[in-house]
């Protein structure tokens, strides 16, 4: 009766790692001590919060490489695990039922091990739960778990053979060998035998480099010198001084150059609002306490309704927001992501955005009739107030990039995929 999802069958994940070279896995140790492992796709961050998150250099056998991880230690594991209903009563609870479990588990197993059974029962009778703990207390001081993956390894205390077996005891009622159920139970019982500054890793390594998880996304983004979008607003930016420093620049060039830094600064503005509103709860609700299509009332029976289509009509109001009109997006700047607009700045911007105005919706000219002289030299400096415009707003994202993803420890949901998908 082979499990599908003991952590003491390392062995068959990697060799399916191996063989499927699409998956990527990611697990949790307690003290070096493997507790969990599964595949990106069910993946989650447990108990663990995104200021957890750290990257770190590889080891010395794999430099240039990093590690992609989340760290906390076992006190605030307990505790945050305690926080759930996850506590030493429902270890307990879990425990009493695992020993019926167990028996049933030896009945089977009588047919083929009849003296290991016989011994097992006889090792067992009258162990407490504090017993049991006191055995993976020794496995897991003694990483006795990574010897068991050895061929035909056999240890003399006969309940820590059983726990630290491979492929001989199994059940499909429990998550480990253990007497527990869960997964969350057998990690309280490994942190029960632990010191309180026991280091408790998930390792996200190997999901990051395939790209099969985002968990990481805006912190690695936190820890570059610009974000994103603006690494793709300087790209354009860098596209135009090119056109300016190796053509020959027209008044209709010019035109149309001037154009283009302003059309770059509009899109740096709306993607970051877009992509900071989506990719965090917290955003998008000061995004709708703001927005003013939404201060209005509606019936209580049409609340889920409106939560279901609420995305949606997000969207369909930024793509009306017109991100070029700098005073609009000051104030929405200010209110979603608490962000200045530098002053200064900001009035030479609003001047050169009336002139992209005229631009674009009168071929230069004013509504006078006067005509606009756009000169390569008017192109320059308006790169130049850009440039130091977006740099001081990017400055703020970037620092408020892991606050926008609202890690707040009162406000855990863990994902529920942990306690039911067992690889």
């Amino acid at each position: 009766m082979q499990s599908t999802h003991s952590i003491y069958r390392p062995s068959s994940r990697s060799s399916s790692h191996e063989e499927t070279k699409m998956s990527s896995w990611y697990d949790i140790k307690i003290q070096g001590f493997e507790v969990f492992s599964n595949s990106s796709q069910c993946f989650s961050e447990w108990y663990f919060r995104k200021s957890d998150r750290i990257t770190m250099e590889g080891s010395e056998a794999n430099v240039g490489t990093r590690q992609y991880l989340y760290v906390t230690d076992a006190a605030t594991a307990r505790r945050r695990l305690a926080l759930q209903g996850c506590d030493r009563r429902l270890l307990e609870s879990e425990y009493e039922r695992a020993i019926l479990d167990i028996e049933k588990e030896f009945e089977y197993a009588t047919e083929y091990y009849p003296d290991d059974v016989a011994a097992l029962r006889e090792a067992i009778t009258g162990m407490t739960l504090d017993d049991w703990l006191f055995k993976l207390k020794v496995i897991v001081n003694e990483e006795l778990d990574r010897s068991a993956r050895r061929d035909n390894y056999q240890h003399a205390d006969a309940v820590i053979n059983y726990l630290t077996s491979v492929g001989k005891w199994s059940s499909d009622n429990r998550y480990a060998p253990f007497p527990c159920i869960t997964p969350d139970c057998y990690t309280l019982a490994v942190l029960e035998v632990t010191p309180d500054d026991a280091e408790v890793i998930m390792d996200c390594t190997d999901c990051v480099e395939a790209g099969s998880i985002t968990a990481f996304d805006t912190y690695i983004e936190y820890l570059q010198p610009h974000t994103y979008f603006y690494e793709i607003f300087k790209t354009s930016i860098h596209d135009i001084e090119n056109i300016v420093h190796t053509v020959e620049v027209n008044h209709t060039l010019a035109k149309l150059l001037f154009s283009g830094v302003i059309t770059a600064l509009e899109t740096y503005l709306s993607d970051t609002m877009r992509k900071l509103i989506f990719n965090n709860q917290a955003v998008i609700r000061r995004y709708v306490e703001f927005e003013g299509s939404f201060q209005k009332k509606i019936k209580i029976s049409e609340i889920y309704l409106t939560l279901e289509k609420l995305e949606k009509d997000v969207s369909a109001l930024l793509d009306k927001t017109s991100f070029h009109n700098i005073e609009e997006t000051s104030r929405l700047y200010k209110s979603v992501l608490i962000v200045d607009f530098p002053r200064e700045e900001t009035l030479e911007l609003r001047k050169a955005v009336e002139i992209r105005h005229d631009i674009v919706h009168r071929n230069g000219k004013t509504f006078k009739g006067e005509y606009r002289n756009i000169t390569e030299q008017n192109v320059i400096a308006l790169i130049s107030s850009v440039v130091s415009f977006l740099e001081k707003i990017d400055d703020q994202i970037q620092n408020n990039l892991l606050f926008y993803e609202n890690d707040n420890e009162s406000d855990w949901s863990p994902n529920p995929r942990f306690q039911l998908v067992m690889m």
